[in-house]
């Protein structure tokens, strides 16, 4: 009776050596929000960490809502609606290891239900969603 592998296995030469890539937390980013208040006063802190692999590089951490079809993007200081194009990062400059940005603060959301909140990093745009950096990280009730 032999060990019996998993069907994806089955192409491994026998006594061949196969290498395993285990990628430790420090190489994963992640992203959170912490809601405060009520829906007819939200404030809403969205933080980011970087891989670590990625701090100190020149990128942009962006934020932003997708209300509907509509997506909306922060700037650091105000929202916009997105038509196209470049979207401006809440953060622009080296990668620090954490950011936090509150986008939302003492704001009626009663009638945004179902709006998504989003957070990413990249060195742009299409190296952020080709990596897959990106997080939803609160919905509207």
């Amino acid at each position: 009776m032999g060990l019996k592998l998993p069907a994806m296995w089955s192409s491994i030469v026998p006594k061949s050596t196969v290498l395993l890539r285990l990628t430790p937390p420090s190489q994963v980013f992640d992203a959170k929000a912490t809601p405060a208040g009520t829906s007819s006063a939200l404030t809403l802190a969205l933080s980011v960490s970087m891989a670590a692999m990625d701090v100190g590089k020149p990128g942009f951490i962006y934020v932003l809502a997708l209300a509907g079809s509509n997506w909306f993007v922060f700037n650091g200081s105000s929202w916009s609606l997105w038509s196209g194009g470049d979207v401006p990062g809440a953060f622009t400059g080296n990668l620090p290891p954490g950011h936090a940005v509150t986008p939302i603060s003492g704001f009626d959301v009663r009638g945004l239900s179902g709006v998504q909140f989003f957070v990413a990093y990249g060195t742009s745009l299409t190296e952020m969603l080709n990596n897959a950096r990106f997080k939803m990280v609160y919905q509207v009730p």
